[in-house]
């Protein structure tokens, strides 16, 4: 097994190597998935900033990303909720908060 990592990763098909955790054992009880449609490129760069955003996918339209990111608590995510807000100029914003994750890292698992 190890020698078939190896071989991959020698030929660049592995990316990155990582283990993956169980964000609720850590303390963050709140997972949300939220589309944004920026006015200009200054939102990435905010949202790039920000230590509870774990994954950001830019959409095939200019300004226009789905991100995920964790939460400690429901008042953090409010507060992330208003800065996003109060420093972002957008056009349009949608929040979903994560009920239950069906599959995670299932693609060539």
């Amino acid at each position: 097994l190890y020698a078939n990592f190896r071989n991959v990763q020698e030929k660049n098909i592995i990316k990155k190597a990582t283990v993956l955790l169980d964000p609720q054992k850590f303390g963050y009880t709140h997972h949300i998935i939220f589309f944004l449609k920026f006015h200009d490129s200054y939102g990435i760069t905010f949202l790039q900033k920000r230590e509870e955003i774990n994954t950001i996918f830019e959409m095939d339209e200019k300004h226009i990303y789905l991100v995920e990111a964790f939460f400690e608590s429901g008042a953090s995510l409010d507060k992330f909720i208003t800065e996003i807000e109060e420093n972002i100029s957008l056009e349009n914003v949608k929040f979903w908060l994560v009920r239950k994750q069906i599959i995670h890292e299932g693609f060539l698992a």
